[in-house]
């Protein structure tokens, strides 16, 4: 808007009458002499000029009038791709719009002989008949001045007849593609006389606040190409839980939105699913849900993406072998809390942006904590201690009041507001971490004024750097420290973190390649690879990015059969065994070098 005001500020009278004058004075003896411009009197020329001075008369301040009066661009909400009658299409409301017209066609152009229209002052709008098929919707924002389209013009779904399930399941049931989408309105019971399979493929489509209560085996196997999605019914809204008891549970490749999964005395397995939590309440008073809450038996987590909408949190397992690997946790508060636990594992897993801990251990005993990112969370990258003030918790028998035997290695903890935290009498031991760019990097207090001790730690080889308080004990807490590195291997370009120790690199004559051994994407933006003269190789801008465990090819000749290659033409000899990173400080970071790679 500044911009255009600016614009008309220029573009003014002074500036295009002068012109017009100009213009006038060199075309009139010659007007009327031209057949071809349909002008057939001096009267009508001149008052075709007046009319487009007119338009051009304060001609910025009416385009932000436009602008203003037009309906703002909205997002849709997408619609499940197999569902069935009735389902709800539903959008972010449009400022501006007096009225929505929804557009339902079997043609992605929308044609007007087959386009179904049902206009709407609400935000969403119920369809309840409609033959069966493939489809494509969208959803134009109106008023009597113009109109929008919202984003995205191209949905689409899948009509099918589907299965309502019952109220009860007391026999073995496999639900099947051909059957599917299956619908749960309320409580769906499942006794523990009826296994479940789920085949891959099918959708199960849940309604507002409704459950899912399992006492029975609960096998839900999808593939990559085929996940097995549990969503609401409705896009804007959300399902309550999924609760299992006293079952084994096996999922494998599932698309969850909108709900949580509790378990209770069950052993559950999760792998390579998603699980998104928007639009679900996550706090009522003090109480604050998991997306994933297990209570005794035993936990496996393997290559999961939950990401959350920062209220509630993450996982919460209590008195269960527990092994989360291999995943991803994303505005999640407390994103890994284990409660009680004796035997666990947290091995490579990425947590970013909780607004509360990444990582927290409380009165756990033999948990091995290693090779993990946990990056820009709000409070602690990981915590260890104990939680008086769970009542649920504490007041159980066989509660130890500390966590010990906790191993913490090979850790990268960047940008928290503290690296790792020990409380409460808790022994921790933690080696070859990368702790940089918190707050504080380790913390050891007394939180529980009933202790005679803080924290204990016995560091071995972290690499502790950058933080503003590096290291910081009260008299209460026990510290060794053997061979800390004080040099940090963390470039920091505002809330982006790249690992150095972690990108390999090698070199012909004319190209370089670099490997991203991390399990994050490496953003490059800001940084310059020099040779050991600290001459200049390369820049980097916004589009140069390595993918987790990715690689790209630097190269100044046309390298078309390679993926994920830049090309300089002004790429200099580059056939050498040492080349840097260097940051905006001009500060230098030597890379491993990996002649084998390319």
């Amino acid at each position: 808007m500044d911009k255009i005001h600016e614009i008309g500020t220029i573009i003014n009278n002074e500036f295009y009458e002068p012109i017009y004058d100009n213009a006038i004075k060199s075309l009139e003896p010659f007007i009327l002499m031209d057949s071809t411009n349909k002008i057939n009197s001096f009267n009508n020329w001149k008052k075709a000029i007046k009319s487009d001075k007119k338009f051009l008369y304060k001609r910025s301040e009416k385009l932000v009038q436009d602008i203003l009066s037009t309906p703002e661009g909205f997002n849709t909400h997408k619609t499940p791709d197999e569902i069935s009658i009735p389902f709800k299409i539903s959008w972010d409301k449009s400022k501006n719009s007096e009225e929505y017209e929804i557009w339902v066609s079997q043609n992605f152009l929308y044609p007007d002989s087959s386009t179904l229209k049902f206009k709407t002052k609400n935000n969403f709008y119920w369809i309840d008949t409609l033959p069966l098929g493939n489809y494509y919707w969208k959803v134009i924002a109106k008023n009597d001045f113009s109109y929008n389209v919202g984003f995205n013009s191209k949905n689409k779904f899948n009509l099918k007849k589907g299965t309502a399930l019952v109220k009860t399941i007391n026999k073995n049931t496999t639900l099947t593609k051909k059957n599917s989408p299956y619908r749960i309105n309320g409580k769906l019971s499942i006794t523990d006389s009826a296994n479940i399979i789920i085949e891959k493929g099918v959708t199960i489509l849940m309604g507002e606040d409704s459950e899912i209560h399992c006492k029975s085996n609960f096998t839900a196997n999808g593939t990559k190409t085929n996940p097995i999605t549990i969503i609401p019914i409705e896009a804007d809204k959300s399902f309550h839980s999924i609760n299992f008891y006293n079952c084994d549970i096996s999922l494998n490749n599932l698309e969850i939105r909108e709900g949580l999964i509790n378990c209770k005395n069950s052993n559950f397995k999760i792998e390579n699913s998603n699980i998104t939590v928007k639009n679900r309440k996550m706090e009522f008073g003090e109480k604050r849900p998991s997306i994933i809450w297990a209570w005794y038996g035993k936990v496996i987590i393997d290559n999961v993406c939950i990401t959350g909408n920062s209220k509630g949190e993450g996982i919460n397992i209590n008195y269960s072998d527990s092994e989360i690997t291999n995943s991803e946790f994303y505005n999640t508060p407390d994103a890994i809390e284990l409660i009680n636990v004796n035997n666990g594992k947290i091995t490579n897993n990425i947590v970013m942006y909780s607004p509360d801990d990444a990582i927290d251990l409380n009165d756990c005993y033999n948990i091995d904590v290693s090779n993990n990112y946990l990056i820009n969370n709000l409070d602690k990258g990981i915590s260890i201690g104990t939680d008086w003030g769970n009542k649920f918790v504490s007041l159980k028998p066989g509660f130890n009041g500390k966590s010990s035997n906790i191993n913490v290695l090979n850790n990268y903890i960047v940008g928290n507001n503290i690296g790792i935290c020990i409380k409460d009498s808790s022994v921790v031991s933690t080696s070859k971490n990368i702790i940089s760019y918190n707050k504080t990097g380790i913390k050891g207090y007394r939180k529980n004024k009933n202790y005679n001790q803080g924290g204990s730690i016995k560091s071995q080889q972290d690499e502790i750097s950058n933080n503003i308080n590096n290291i910081e004990f009260d008299k209460y807490s026990k510290k060794t420290f053997n061979n800390i590195k004080n040099t940090s291997s963390v470039i920091k370009f505002r809330d982006n973190f790249i690992f150095t120790s972690l990108i390999e690199f090698s070199t012909t004559e004319k190209s370089i390649f670099l490997a991203n051994k991390s399990e994050i994407n490496l953003q490059l933006k800001g940084l310059t690879i020099v040779d050991n003269k600290n001459e200049t190789l390369f820049v980097f801008n916004d589009s140069h990015n390595i993918e987790p465990n990715g690689k790209i090819c630097i190269t100044n000749s046309n390298l078309f059969l390679i993926t994920n290659y830049f090309y300089d033409k002004n790429l200099k000899n580059s056939n050498l065994d040492k080349i840097y990173l260097k940051d905006k400080t001009n500060k230098l970071f030597q890379l491993k070098n990996e002649k084998a790679f390319k």
